[in-house]
């Protein structure tokens, strides 16, 4: 490994370049090359909040990714009357989701909210810049998810994901979630990396040829305050973290513009997305005596798990519902047009020989899986496609569950961020199945007994707004109660909590957020066949839901609800 000076985020400092021997398109660097952003201009015209006279805001804009960091992306857009140019870093946290801040989405030169949806790319699996040969492969963006509280004028919630064409198969980091306050005290080491500006002065700077990265220290809130002034707002989801700027290249140990987006790592989680630094005239980065900003991940986790966990059958990010017909066992897809479900569409396949389906994803590839159980012998199977649109294939993940009270795929219990497999024996004790994000299955784990007074046990993500997953269960008197996850292993659960009486229903779906926006919604189908649903809120408690809303008849002619 080589010694440089680079930039991520906003300021000079001394890192140490990934340009290793062994990375993998080191024998031919034949891939499309492509511009760095227009001009020299690496700050947001939008305007920036002033912190002192003469020093403004600006944000960190740049690309990565690299053999040994192979979670690192570049995001490259396709600009009218300007070609494809790099934009900034990113972070894997999902094989089709990409973490990077909101204000990599905007135009740089009028802040207007950029296309990606039709002109973005993510690069992967390379630790050269985009700019320089390179074998990267690409891959088109489906959706650009942006928190709906980001600022473009503060910076504040300055998060965003984005949803790639299809998954990518390299190593994802996780996100801090709220538990994780430990991570954030002041004095811990953290690693920021990206292919940021190798000089502070603007008219001067290049973009790294390679990944880079450098160790920096977290600081405590009131720091940051006094050194950043009012443009710093912890509550709005920000956290400084670095040496103060010491306004030389050669003796900086912070970050620059090409950063932005990219991730801020510690505890082999990303606790921080680059966000914004201190610009004085043509010194973009490193201004003596100041920090550097990035959004805080765990203040996001809980929305953002919702974003990654949206896997659905029209790959539109909004849930739908897998039903069955009572008469020929046929599977009917009914996609989510927000508050309503469109018009039912045959899905491929046999499905009458089951018991059991439920929609799943166990690889976490972002295309829908189902798990289903066979009438005649227990024996359970994991239905798949391994690309968009490709053949359904069958794998037999248990051999005899038939006695099994019930099954549950309702996303990652455990806080791994894989999707796990729940089950409850007839005799009432609950066994977490810990999935592997492959599709197989860890042995079982035992985690709590007296789930044979329920009736029914549905979920599928978070419900209370803490980034852990919920279930619900019904008992035989249609009392419904709220089980809130814990992220334990061995009590993954809290105390019930009776949150409504359900005693019309006689069927139940979660398949995750149907409406679209961010929070886990359920459906209840009444004897007469009329099917509810049950937007999602947030909230602990017997307004868990936002009052029903009919989404259609009839749905008494299917006997499986997905």
């Amino acid at each position: 490994m080589a010694t440089a000076l680079a930039l991520l985020g906003g300021a000079a400092f001394a890192v140490t370049s990934y340009d290793s021997p062994a990375a993998p398109e080191a024998a031919a660097l034949t891939g499309e090359t492509v511009k760095p952003p227009p001009g020299t201009d690496t700050a947001s015209a939008t305007p920036a909040p002033t912190v002192s006279p003469g020093t403004t805001a600006s944000p960190r804009v740049t690309v990565a990714g690299n053999s040994t960091a192979s979670w690192m992306a570049q995001l490259v857009y396709d600009a009218p009357g300007y070609g494809k140019h790099f934009v900034c870093a990113g972070t894997l946290v999902a094989p089709n989701k990409v973490l990077t801040a909101a204000h990599c989405l905007d135009d740089p030169r009028t802040g207007a909210r950029q296309d990606w949806e039709r002109r973005g790319e993510v690069a992967v699996g390379t630790n050269r810049s985009v700019t320089a040969p390179n074998a990267a492969p690409r891959v088109d963006v489906t959706r650009a998810w942006v928190h709906p509280r980001y600022d473009a004028r503060t910076f504040t919630h300055d998060i965003a994901l984005l949803t790639l064409a299809r998954p990518v198969a390299h190593t994802t980091l996780e996100l801090a979630g709220p538990a994780d306050t430990a991570l954030y005290k002041a004095g811990t080491d953290a690693v920021a990396y990206g292919w940021g500006l190798t000089a502070s002065r603007e008219d001067t700077a290049r973009i790294a040829p390679v990944l880079q990265k450098v160790t920096v220290p977290l600081n405590a809130d009131p720091v940051c305050r006094v050194n950043l002034g009012t443009g710093f707002r912890a509550a709005d989801g920000m956290f400084c973290a670095g040496q103060l700027g010491t306004g030389d290249d050669v003796t900086g140990l912070t970050s620059c513009p090409a950063d932005s987006g990219g991730p801020l790592v510690t505890g082999n989680k990303v606790v921080g997305v680059v966000s914004w630094g201190m610009s004085r005239g043509e010194q973009v980065c490193h201004v003596s005596g100041t920090h550097e900003v990035f959004g805080k991940v765990s203040a996001y986790q809980p929305q953002l798990r919702a974003q990654v966990d949206d896997t659905d059958l029209g790959r539109d990010g909004r849930a739908d519902l897998f039903a069955r017909t009572r008469t020929g066992g046929g599977g009917y897809a009914h996609a989510s047009a927000g508050h309503r479900f469109a018009a039912p569409v045959p899905v491929p396949g046999a499905w009458d020989a089951y018991d059991v389906v439920l929609q799943s994803d166990l690889d976490r590839d972002g295309l829908q899986d189902f798990v289903m159980r066979r009438t005649d012998d227990g024996a359970v199977l994991w239905r798949r496609q391994d690309t968009p649109g490709g053949a359904w294939r069958d794998t037999r993940i248990a051999r005899d569950w038939s006695a099994h009270r019930f099954l549950v795929v309702p996303g990652d219990v455990t806080g791994d961020r894989f999707p796990d497999l729940l089950t409850v024996t007839a005799s009432g004790t609950l066994y977490i199945h810990r999935g592997n994000g492959d599709g197989s299955l860890a042995r079982p784990v035992a985690a709590g007994g007296g789930y044979q007074v329920y009736n029914s046990l549905r979920g599928h993500g978070d419900f209370t707004g803490d980034g852990r997953t919920d279930l619900f269960a019904r008992t035989k008197d249609g009392k419904l109660y709220l089980l809130e996850g814990t992220g334990s292993v061995t009590h993954p659960f809290a105390v019930p909590r009776h949150v409504r009486d359900w005693v019309e229903y006689n069927g139940f779906a979660a398949p995750g957020d149907v409406t679209g926006d961010g929070r886990a919604d359920f459906l209840a189908r009444s004897r007469a066949g009329n099917l509810f649903l049950y937007p999602g809120t947030g909230k602990a408690s017997r307004d868990i839901f936002a009052p029903r809303i009919r989404v259609g008849g009839g749905y008494q002619r299917y006997d499986l609800l997905g």
